[in-house]
């Protein structure tokens, strides 16, 4: 509502990093790829 001093400024900081608003499933398998790969990279520590 325009009121700096009680409102949350930085809260809009973030929207330039978020491209999409997956479902919980497309997260889920986005975390699961990811880690996959982060594992196939480092060897399978």
């Amino acid at each position: 509502e325009g009121d700096l001093e009680h409102g949350f400024v930085w809260a809009g900081q973030v929207m330039g990093l978020i491209n999409d608003v997956p479902t919980v499933k497309e997260l889920l398998e986005r975390i699961v790829v990811d880690a996959e790969r982060v594992l196939r990279a480092t060897g399978n520590m």
